[in-house]
C-alpha cells in the first residue's frame, strides 16, 4: 500500500526513532510534544480517501481473488493508513511489529490519533460508509451465488425427475415382467437410457 503515498515530500521518522524519543521524554508534557511533532495537519482529498479505504478493504479481505474475512488485518491496515496520512512516521509495509511496539505503550495510539487533524474524522466516517457498502456487496454477491446454486440444483432435480418420469413405466414393466424388484441390472439399464434421452 505504500505505493499510493510515495509522492509526498514529507520528512519522515522511523517508528523506532520516534519511540526512542517518546520513551526518553520524562514528563507528560514532553511526551505530548513528541507526539505533536509527528502529527501533520492536512486535508486528504475525498477521492484519495476512497482509494485508500478500498485498498484497505480489498487487501484485508481478498486473497488470490477469493473472499477471506480478515478483520485483524483490516484493523492493522486502517491504523497504518491513519499514521501514514496524518503523521510523519515512516511506517513500513510490514507494520505488524511496529503496531505492537506502538500498542505496547499505554494509550500512545489514542494520544496520536487524538492529535490528528479534523480531516481524520472524515476519513473515519468514509471508512465506515465504504465498509458498510463492502459488506452489503459481499452479502449481495453471496445471495446471488446462493440463488444461482439453488437454481442449478432445482434445474438438476427437474432434469432427474423428467428422466425418471419417462422411464418409470419401463421400470415398473421390468419389475412386473421379471417378478423381482431386485433386478438392479434391468432397472439400471432403463434408468441410464432415460438419462441419455434427457
Amino acid at each position: 500500500m505504500s505505493k499510493i503515498m510515495n509522492n509526498e515530500n514529507i520528512e519522515r521518522i522511523s517508528v523506532a526513532d520516534f519511540l526512542k524519543k517518546y520513551d526518553a521524554a520524562e514528563t507528560a508534557e514532553d511526551k505530548e510534544a513528541c507526539i505533536k511533532k509527528i502529527v501533520i495537519d492536512r486535508y486528504v482529498p475525498y477521492s484519495e480517501k476512497v482509494v485508500y479505504i478500498n485498498q484497505i478493504l480489498n487487501t484485508a479481505h481478498f486473497k488470490n481473488n477469493v473472499l477471506v474475512w480478515n478483520t485483524p488485518k483490516e484493523k492493522v491496515l486502517y491504523v497504518w493508513t491513519l499514521l501514514r496520512l496524518y503523521t510523519s512516521l515512516n511506517v513500513s509495509d510490514n507494520f505488524n511489529n511496529e503496531y505492537d511496539l506502538i500498542m505496547s505503550r499505554n494509550d500512545l495510539l489514542a494520544q496520536i490519533t487524538s492529535n490528528m487533524p479534523n480531516d481524520k474524522m472524515e476519513f473515519c466516517s468514509t471508512f465506515y460508509d465504504l465498509k458498510s457498502d463492502f459488506n452489503a456487496n459481499m452479502v449481495n454477491d453471496y445471495t446471488q451465488l446462493t440463488e444461482a446454486v439453488s437454481l442449478g440444483v432445482i434445474k438438476g432435480a427437474e432434469m432427474v425427475l423428467d428422466a425418471l418420469e419417462k422411464v418409470l413405466p419401463e421400470i415398473i414393466n421390468v419389475v412386473q415382467t421379471n417378478g423381482n424388484i431386485k433386478d438392479f441390472e434391468g432397472i439400471t439399464n432403463v434408468i441410464q437410457s432415460g438419462f441419455k434421452e434427457a
